[in-house]
């Protein structure tokens, strides 16, 4: 095997699950409807736009929250770092999808069942991707050598969306005959780009993939880190006030950056690993008193009765810079949205709603001020 695939189906549910552990499924809205939501049975009659009070009856124990960018980036980035203790070699990408060049052991094994994401391993990478997206939650599909036309005889086209495809090409192939991908693999590029479009041109090159170009090395993104070396071995319970300087050396070295993961790392006496311990927080923070409750958390969950601690590291990651962010009000007070529309008539031109450009090459450029009525009168 040389290419692998790591997939993170619904990944905005993943996320906040992830960053924010408890019982109960989750569900992502965005402009109060339902885009994204945990693969269990509860949940198997919600739809995309569904409103959180259908959700709810179909779900009464399902955990409703917002759709938060910052929580994805931060989850995405220690995903990515997870990634990178398997292999440094993983390829640029964005959700859902991260193609890596596979290495040989159990160690995309254990990755998939810690973090409950779907892997695939065949001999190209779009074939990787495709057995990705078959495997099972918390497993890994690998393809035998020359398995890869009898693989695309059993992958039914009803996956195809989960891939970034339409949701209506599945039923569009299977009016010309096409129930598998290996029933369109003597087609060529011009049958299916006259029959599909630019969807066809797209499956041409899933099912005749051109050499894959080298997978570079991934380089970590920037942290801050603080570390601890005792003169003595320590105790597992003297080691509170350590966390806590700690906590305080690293904040101090933010700036501006806040953290929205953490790692806790331990060197015990006789022991030639240490034990490691992360985490994504629910929200950037670079308050020294709660990175350090985090930490001790973390420490707890990592340190051993019996222990003798030589050496503490404690480093922060998914470093975010503060931006101003308008907070969907309406999702949250729905009742205010005819209170402001009253004020805007009585008031033409006074209301103003911020929209913030990710783009923006300047700090001063990174929020613009539109008129309400442009993006509420629909509402």
């Amino acid at each position: 095997m040389e290419s692998g695939c790591l997939y993170v189906p619904a990944f905005p549910a993943w996320a906040v699950a992830r960053a924010l552990p408890g019982s109960g499924p989750v569900v992502v809205l965005a402009a109060g409807r339902a885009v994204s939501w945990s693969r269990v049975p509860a949940l198997r009659e919600v739809r995309a736009g569904d409103r959180v009070d259908r959700v709810l009856r179909l779900c009464p124990e399902a955990r409703v929250h917002r759709r938060d960018a910052s929580l994805e980036d931060a989850a995405w980035e220690d995903l990515l770092q997870r990634l990178h203790e398997v292999t440094p070699f993983i390829a640029p990408a964005r959700p859902p999808f991260v193609c890596f060049r596979a290495e040989v052991g159990p160690a995309p094994a254990v990755l998939a069942d810690a973090t409950g994401v779907r892997i695939g391993l065949a001999e190209d990478r779009a074939a990787a991707r495709l057995a990705a997206v078959r495997a099972a939650d918390r497993h890994v599909l690998a393809l035998p050598s020359g398995g890869r036309q009898r693989f695309l005889r059993r992958f039914p086209v009803d996956l195809l969306p989960e891939m970034g495809y339409p949701e209506v090409l599945p039923e569009r192939l299977r009016r010309f005959g096409y129930d598998t991908l290996g029933a369109m693999e003597s087609l060529t590029r011009r049958h299916l780009e006259a029959q599909f479009g630019p969807d066809g041109v797209s499956l041409h090159a899933l099912l005749h993939p051109s050499p894959d170009p080298p997978v570079p090395a991934y380089v970590l993104p920037p942290s801050r880190s603080a570390a601890f070396e005792a003169e003595e071995a320590m105790e597992p319970g003297a080691a509170d006030a350590v966390l806590r300087l700690l906590a305080g050396q690293a904040a101090a070295e933010l700036g501006e950056l806040r953290c929205q993961r953490m790692v806790v790392e331990i060197h015990v006496v006789r022991r030639a690993e240490p034990r490691i311990g992360s985490r994504l927080l629910p929200e950037p923070h670079r308050d020294p008193a709660v990175l350090a409750r985090f930490a001790l958390r973390l420490y707890s969950g990592i340190a051993t009765p019996g222990d003798r601690i030589e050496r503490i590291v404690l480093r922060l990651e998914a470093l975010r810079r503060p931006s101003v962010t308008q907070a969907s009000l309406f999702d949250l007070r729905p009742a205010l949205l005819g209170a402001v529309r009253r004020v805007h008539r009585r008031y033409p031109e006074a209301i103003r709603r911020a929209v913030v450009r990710n783009d923006a090459l300047f700090p001063e450029d990174g929020v613009l001020f539109e008129a309400f009525e442009r993006t509420h009168d629909a509402a």
